[in-house]
């Protein structure tokens, strides 16, 4: 069976021949596996051997590459231009500077924290049709679907509240959410006239999904209240998922945390796969009971205890147990629920993979 019918299958809430494995790593644990595993033996991993993926999206303009424009994988998203030593700014004007480690970043300015509701309108924001935006076409897609490939669109960025906070600092904006919602609204909107460009031209390209990311929950519950995630963000993410859904079926939602409250909202404006159903916060067989016939679970690999503290045994029937909760009846790809960490030991690493081989497959062993 292709990638294609496979991922169709899922989606559909069908049982394919298998499941796909979608593993994320660190920077830090990449590094750390490159050095230690010759080229074929990484080979064996491949995603196009367990995923078969292939993402498209947008890039940054040509005026911004013309600044010199690098990528850093220990930046989030990692695109930018180098302004001091250490420190990188995209094309939002965010500004991040890598930890002394070198293994991670932290911004350090926010380019609207003291910005009123005029200055939005004076502010560059990237526009999605600016030339170089987009250097993927149509025809791209289609070449990649007819090798077989699953083609997954992404805005190369975070969506509405990660990025809000990005610009306007994390503190700022919570307070915003209470005494300056007048301004909150006009950000949102001129994030969605971004993210609505970028949509519309995802459909034009015609991929088969499209990836949203919003961290808007932790392991305690909602980062931000429920109710104001249905007042701020939701219409915003309503708007949006009418875009893509003109040409697009599969809308894909990833949040860390426990965002239970709003799985209900979310199933409501479109979105069909949640990502990455972190178990260290939320219970597997509730969540498949109550929406697995409504939304496709995507991840349920905790890489917080068993992974990098367990055994390679008690990772392999870690997964097992995932699959058995998850798998049945379709509607699941097999995933860890965020980037695999440093201190993880690189044997429980090739333990995912043994059992994914083992259990994976469907029929399913009971």
């Amino acid at each position: 069976m292709k990638w294609r019918e496979r991922f169709l299958r899922i989606l559909e809430h069908e049982e394919p021949d298998r499941l796909p494995l979608d593993i994320w790593l660190s920077p830090a644990f990449a590094v750390k596996l490159r050095s230690q595993l010759k080229e074929e033996d990484l080979a064996k991993f491949s995603p196009n051997l367990w995923l078969g993926i292939r993402s498209v999206g947008p890039s940054v303009s040509e005026e911004f590459a013309r600044r010199g424009v690098t990528y850093e994988p220990f930046i989030h998203y990692g695109v930018g231009v180098w302004i001091e030593p250490g420190v990188m700014e995209d094309e939002w004007g965010v500004k991040r500077r890598l930890t002394d480690a070198g293994t991670e970043s932290r911004i350090i300015y926010h380019p609207l924290e003291r910005a009123d509701e005029d200055f939005l309108d004076e502010y560059p924001f990237p526009d999605p049709n600016a030339p170089g935006r987009f250097r993927i076409t149509k025809e791209d897609v289609e070449k990649l679907k007819d090798e077989g490939y699953w083609v997954v669109g992404g805005f190369g960025t975070d969506t509405f509240w990660c990025q809000a906070w990005y610009l306007r600092g994390f503190k700022q904006l919570t307070i915003d959410l209470y005494v300056n919602p007048k301004f909150v609204d006009k950000l949102m909107s001129k994030l969605l006239e971004y993210y609505t460009g970028v949509g519309r031209k995802l459909v034009e390209l015609g991929v088969d999904q499209v990836n949203m990311a919003d961290d808007i929950a932790a392991q305690t519950g909602m980062i931000i209240a429920p109710k104001l995630w249905r007042r701020f963000l939701k219409p915003y993410y309503k708007r949006l998922v009418d875009t893509l859904r003109t040409g697009v079926k599969y809308i894909y939602y990833h949040s860390d945390g426990d965002l239970r409250p709003i799985i209900p909202d979310l199933i409501e404006i479109g979105v069909n796969i949640l990502n990455p159903i972190q178990p260290d916060c939320m219970d597997l067989a509730e969540l498949k009971m109550e929406y697995g016939g409504k939304i496709t679970l995507w991840g349920g690999l905790s890489v917080q205890e068993t992974l990098p503290h367990g055994t390679p045994t008690e990772v392999k029937e870690e997964v097992k147990r995932t699959i058995e909760i998850c798998a049945p009846g379709g509607g699941f790809v097999l995933g860890t629920s965020n980037n695999i960490t440093q201190d993880t030991p690189i044997e429980n690493f090739f333990a995912i993979y043994e059992a994914a081989r083992k259990y994976g497959k469907y029929p399913l062993k009971r």
